[in-house]
């Protein structure tokens, strides 16, 4: 078992919270932190992964991010007209429907007992990086390699 697999807890702080300039600092940097968290950076090599490790393995944003899973996936029925109203860009509907059976699957793990926080993190950054393979038409292989990949590591 890798680093990224075992149970995040406080430790690198000797059992201490987080001071707010740490927190804040996590706060602005929490996007690239979760692409080192989802590239395999281990949380232990450094405080601020270690906190946004601990973050990742909340259930309320493991939770937040199936949500958002579910969503990509029930969008492919909404008519164009409602697509156009949704605020946020719409997912590559090919790729989408192509990893439909992987993506349920990722939203169960998301939500079971102690997912990894790497696990975590490529979900976090396949739904964040707007010219990824959930957003970006002509990439099903891509998608599904980085679905399968979550649920991997989670």
């Amino acid at each position: 078992m890798s680093t990224l697999n075992a149970p995040t807890t406080t430790h690198y702080l000797d059992g201490r919270r987080p001071t707010p300039g740490l927190r804040l600092k996590v706060l602005v940097h929490r996007g690239r932190l979760d692409r080192l968290l989802a590239d395999g950076q281990s949380p232990a090599t450094n405080p601020l992964l270690a906190i946004r490790a601990a973050q990742l393995a909340r259930p309320a944003p493991r939770r937040r991010l199936a949500a958002s899973l579910r969503d990509a996936v029930c969008s492919l029925e909404d008519s164009a007209f409602a697509q156009y109203l949704r605020p946020e860009a719409p997912v590559a509907a090919a790729s989408v429907r192509a990893c439909v059976r992987e993506i349920d699957e990722l939203t169960r793990a998301l939500t079971g007992p102690s997912p990894s926080p790497r696990g975590v993190a490529i979900v976090r950054v396949l739904l964040t990086d707007g010219a990824g393979p959930l957003y970006d038409r002509g990439q099903a292989g891509h998608l599904r390699a980085t679905v399968l990949a979550a649920l991997d590591a989670i």
